[in-house]
């Protein structure tokens, strides 16, 4: 039972590390405050253009995924283009901005 416990919390623990590291909802809430410069927002998707690039060399098929993942939610053919380099970008961000204002911004996320 104790090794059940301690396996769940550890399991808990190692998601709550990623999902700190891959917060793409901190991402979008970065891409959207003022506070966070224009600069940094452009490195964010130039970067994310060139990872969905490298994606796309590599052969993985982006369209297969955005069919998968976009059709209940009414994705359209050829929008791969437009949301996986924001996705990219919004998990970019928060790496590239200052981590001052990365906290700032996840503390005032958590207070609403």
């Amino acid at each position: 039972m104790n090794q059940q416990m301690l396996k769940t919390v550890s399991v808990q623990a190692a998601t709550q590390r990623i999902r700190r590291r891959v917060d793409i909802g901190l991402g979008f809430a970065l891409l959207r405050d003022r506070r966070c410069a224009l600069a940094k927002k452009a490195l964010a998707l130039l970067l994310g253009v060139g990872g969905m690039c490298l994606i796309q060399v590599l052969e993985i098929p982006l369209e297969l995924l955005t069919v998968i993942l976009g059709s209940p939610i009414g994705l359209e053919d050829g929008i791969e283009a437009i949301v996986w380099p924001i996705l990219l970008a919004c998990a970019m961000l928060p790496h590239l901005e200052s981590k001052e204002l990365v906290e700032e911004i996840r503390r005032e996320r958590l207070a609403i």
